[in-house]
């Protein structure tokens, strides 16, 4: 701080998570890519979602916007409120410069590629947000995917799943005693259908979620975190499946953030605070006075 408790730098709250998942490809007990001859049933469903919320009273980002794509979109358009939001970001993953002045919240994804009859699967995921704005309010991001597969195999096999991942995650809090998060989660799961491996009826007999890309950091007083993960090649082969068996294959990537914001006094409120502080002081320190 500076002379009577003025600020001297903006109070400032950021967070980004970006998960990205590289070179996915799912095989067979030979180490063949598996294409859709392979199954004697397969069907194939998306779902994804991206959501920009904030809600910062009476600064530049006063607004809510939550922007769902529900249809499985390979690309879902990016969710983003406040300064900066445009095309310019649109399936940009990189961390956003902080803004000189006012906030924005965004979130985006994409996934290209395909895990059966198709090259190896590519997919980002992205939530990030920033504000200086010094009054009360929040701000968050979400985005997620979840691929699911129907299917029964041909033959009595296995499959194993096999990619690369990369990770970045940073929070900042200029502020005590409020909160700023950031998270990334991956997962794939097997689920038996027909109950025919005992374990109960739609029974999880196989999940993935490596530890690496399922955490999250956080701040409640004033300073920076982060968390990277360089490239990492994650590797796991499902139990044996039995042919002509209904199994569901579950795959899903997120990422989200927040943080909170609370109302700041302005400079001259600060100052005639400290002056009044000041008094008091002098006023204790004075002796009474003896009587003649």
């Amino acid at each position: 701080d500076i002379g009577l408790g003025i600020p001297a730098e903006p109070l400032f709250r950021s967070a980004i998570s970006h998960l990205n998942i590289d070179d996915f490809t799912i095989y067979n007990s030979i180490g063949t890519q598996y294409v859709s001859n392979d199954f004697s049933t397969l069907l194939i469903g998306d779902t994804s979602g991206v959501s920009a919320i904030s809600n910062v009273n009476g600064g530049d980002l006063n607004q809510t916007l939550d922007q769902t794509a529900g249809g499985g979109n390979g690309d879902d358009n990016m969710a983003c409120v406040g300064l900066g939001c445009g095309p310019a970001w649109e399936d940009d993953y990189s961390q956003q410069p902080p803004p000189v002045n006012g906030s924005f919240v965004r979130a985006d994804t994409q996934l290209l590629g395909a895990l059966i009859d198709g090259l190896h699967v590519n997919a980002d995921v992205l939530a990030e947000g920033q504000t200086s704005i010094t009054d009360e309010g929040t701000g968050a991001s979400t985005v997620g995917t979840i691929t699911t597969f129907a299917f029964a195999l041909m033959a009595n096999d296995t499959i194993t799943f096999d990619f690369n991942a990369t990770a970045f995650m940073e929070v900042i809090l200029h502020q005590d005693e409020h909160d700023v998060q950031a998270s990334i989660g991956f997962s794939i799961d097997i689920i038996d259908v027909e109950n025919a491996h005992g374990g109960g009826l739609n029974s999880n007999i196989f999940n993935f979620s490596p530890g690496a890309i399922n955490t999250g950091i956080g701040l409640n007083s004033k300073d920076t975190d982060d968390y990277t993960l360089a490239s990492t090649n994650f590797i796991s082969t499902s139990i044996a499946l039995q042919e002509g068996t209904d199994y569901r294959l579950v795959i899903s990537q997120d990422a989200d953030i927040h943080f909170d914001a609370v109302k700041v006094p302005e400079p001259g409120m600060l100052a005639l605070f400290g002056i009044a502080l000041m008094g008091l002081a002098s006023t204790r320190r004075r002796k009474p006075s003896c009587a003649a």
